[in-house]
């Protein structure tokens, strides 16, 4: 059975479009416009382009020996379900008709005009959605990072997985990990693993100070208490969010007690040129370029090292 759409059934469309409402078990349909299906969609515009066979005027329902129905409610063109649902068509056509003050303010709406968008090539839908949800202020990363992979959109691949990386393991449930993939949710956790051994290490064992040969104070014994009353906790605590960068923009900036000038100055060179301060963004540089690759984004990092913090340790 079929009915026509309350509202999208336009009494001045030229072409009529049947979706399948399975649940209900009947067919929708939708009299369009087919300037503005052509006009927005490359997919529409080449299958309702096609000639003619033998230069004789098409049938109502064959054009070039292909069918491409639409003539009327007897000779539907008929887009193919379950990629294509009632709901889903309707926030579609009220993207191409309607303008933004009337689109409905719910992520299902973006979710089914990218879907389609997708589906279709409608790349002003595409972009639409992506422009919308990028300016959103809190954008999930794990919605960020299902999109992206199931469309494409490779620019989300490495913001989301630098914000999944700042996430508590704890804090992830089964339904991130579907959403995420098995390989990326694999990268994200050794990185994660890494971070913690590391940060462990650093804080269990205090490094050497470098001491200035003129220095006749007791500089380490002071390096020593400062490291192991101050930073070491800092670097053990759940909340610690510093990174190696600026823990070294820290040192060389903030007066510890009882060292001297000369000998911290070197101590923070001598860490330096060891890479210590480099290796936990090491460790998350090497796990966004692996699950960049596995969706094949092969662009370079958009890393940028952040500002300084104001506090002391």
């Amino acid at each position: 059975m079929a009915v026509r759409h309350e509202k999208w059934y336009l009494g001045d469309g030229s072409t009529v479009i049947s979706v399948t409402d399975e649940e209900r078990g009947i067919e929708v349909l939708y009299r369009l416009h087919i300037s503005v299906l052509r006009n927005r969609s490359s997919i529409l515009n080449d299958v309702f382009s096609l000639p003619a066979a033998n230069n004789t005027a098409p049938t109502s329902s064959q054009r070039g020996g292909v069918s491409v129905d639409g003539s009327d409610d007897n000779h539907p063109f008929r887009l193919p379900s379950p990629n294509v649902t009632p709901s889903k068509f309707d926030h579609l056509v009220t993207y191409l008709y309607c303008g933004p003050t009337d689109y409905p303010q719910t992520d299902q709406f973006l979710f089914d005009v990218l879907e389609l968008s997708s589906y279709l090539d409608i790349s002003d839908g595409v972009n639409y959605v992506v422009d919308t949800f990028h300016h959103r202020v809190n954008f999930c990363p794990v919605l960020r990072f299902r999109l992206a992979r199931t469309y494409s959109i490779l620019d989300w691949i490495e913001p989301a997985v630098r914000q999944l990386l700042e996430w508590d393991t704890i804090a992830f449930e089964l339904q991130h990990v579907e959403d995420i993939g098995n390989a990326a949710f694999y990268h994200i956790m050794m990185a994660k693993a890494k971070l913690h051994r590391l940060r462990a290490g650093m804080a269990f064992k205090c490094p050497p100070l470098e001491r200035d040969p003129s220095c006749r104070r007791s500089c380490s014994a002071a390096w020593e208490t400062e490291w192991w009353n101050g930073l070491a906790k800092h670097i053990l605590h759940p909340a610690w969010t510093m990174t190696g960068y600026m823990i070294r923009q820290q040192l060389e900036v903030t007066e510890i007690e009882g060292v001297c000038d000369r000998c911290q100055k070197l101590t923070v060179q001598a860490l330096t040129d060891r890479g210590i301060f480099a290796k936990d963004q090491e460790i998350l540089e090497e796990a966004i370029r692996e699950v960049k690759r596995i969706h094949g984004d092969l662009t370079p990092s958009q890393f940028i090292q952040p500002p300084a913090p104001d506090d002391d340790f």
